[in-house]
């Protein structure tokens, strides 16, 4: 059966609870879009987020288990949020993700596995999800599915192994999924670099990592990546793409 276009699109944000996810949803629930957030664990932090939303625009949230090997059915979590906000989805930003250390002579299968569980799979099975959503709608129903990498896809350090595995299996995704998908939605990637301090980084780690790794030597901010995300929405010329917000750290090899 064919869907019924709205005039206000939906975008799922998977992993909005807080930080360049929430960023990102709350930039797009400015700029016309309803809005549907994914959460792990942090019900606070969506909850929060959806406050925050709600100012701007309809939002529901959805708690979903990205990080185990029992993935959810992303074709039912699409058609339900189609469904709850009474429009199409037309954009999914894939944020969710996670920061440990890992190296090479210690990496156990548990920690690999959860890593490309939640940079790998779960972002490969929302994309071809949106897909068939997309189908289900009458031309010219085109979408967009951006996903966030990082710089270290152009690099090699063994500090986080399993995390830079799994990021840069996901940008191989994206380019096969843009020839892959194109008929229906244009898929794309952004790779931050020092926009935020992660968790697990001190501030003289952080600090070390500006003036040592970024040609540029300052600190990015989140601006910079909704100023990506807009570009990457408005060029409609675009797909297979990875944009790099680092201040050249990926041109350090």
């Amino acid at each position: 059966m064919t869907a019924r276009l709205s005039k206000k699109p939906i975008a799922l944000v998977a992993g909005a609870s807080d930080r360049i996810g929430r960023a990102m949803a709350l930039h797009l629930a400015r700029h016309g879009y309803s809005i549907a957030i994914t959460y792990r664990s942090n019900i606070k932090g969506a909850q929060e987020s959806a406050d925050l939303i709600s100012q701007y625009s309809p939002v529901v949230t959805i708690p979903v288990e990205l990080g185990t090997c029992n993935q959810p059915d992303m074709h039912s979590l699409i058609k339900e949020i189609s469904c709850q906000l009474e429009a199409p989805v037309k954009l999914i930003i894939y944020s969710a993700s996670f920061f440990e250390r890992s190296n090479a002579v210690d990496l156990d299968y548990q920690h690999l596995l959860a890593n490309f569980n939640i940079h790998t799979f779960a972002p490969m099975l929302m994309a071809q999800a949106l897909y068939h959503h997309l189908q289900t709608f009458p031309q010219p129903a085109k979408g967009n599915f951006i996903a966030m990498c990082d710089q270290r896809v152009y690099r090699r350090t063994t500090t986080r192994v399993a995390y830079e595995l799994s990021k840069k299996s996901l940008l191989e995704f994206c380019r096969i999924a843009a020839l892959s998908f194109a008929d229906s939605m244009r898929v794309n990637t952004i790779s931050p670099g020092a926009i935020l301090q992660a968790t697990s980084e001190t501030d003289e780690e952080f600090q070390r990592l500006i003036s040592k790794g970024v040609p540029l030597k300052c600190q990015g901010s989140v601006e910079n990546i909704l100023q990506t995300l807009d570009f990457l929405l408005q060029c409609e010329y675009l797909t297979g793409v990875d944009i790099p917000v680092d201040g050249g750290e990926h041109l350090q090899g």
